[in-house]
């Protein structure tokens, strides 16, 4: 499958970025503009680098949306549940899920929460897609 950098969330997203707790990240979609349908679609994430932490870090990715882009008090439409350290290694798919039928605020976003202990290491690529069978998350190049 092609995808293209508006169905991209974030390519290579360093966890280490993030402390404890919720913080949205990537490219969030303003749906009253776009006029994108999500119906079909699904949400693809996975690990292109494995993650590493001192402690016993997890991550739960989460599917949001609000009413404006500041994303202060987000709907959750559905989540991954905490995924643990050990699975968050290199070419690991961590999360395949249909997008959920709305109603949705008019922008469409990703929350990360880390639980446990903050990453030292790792990289998610995360994308929209209509056909998950297909989709593949590549390092960049550099």
């Amino acid at each position: 499958m092609i995808t293209d950098s508006r169905n991209e969330i974030c390519t290579e997203l360093s966890l280490s970025g993030f402390g404890l707790g919720a913080s949205m990240f990537g490219d969030n979609f303003n749906l009253s503009v776009s006029g994108r349908q999500l119906d079909g679609l699904f949400l693809v994430a996975a690990c292109t680098e494995s993650a590493a932490s001192a402690g016993a870090a997890t991550a739960t990715l989460s599917i949001v949306s609000a009413p404006n882009g500041s994303f202060t008090s987000p709907t959750v439409h559905g989540s991954t549940g905490a995924i643990a350290l050990g699975r968050l290694q290199r070419g690991q798919f961590v999360m395949c899920m249909p997008i959920p039928a709305g109603p949705y605020g008019a922008f469409l976003g990703l929350r990360l929460t880390v639980g446990g202990a903050v990453f030292s290491g790792g990289k998610l690529s995360v994308a929209l897609v209509s056909d998950p069978s297909a989709w593949r998350a590549h390092a960049k190049r550099s």
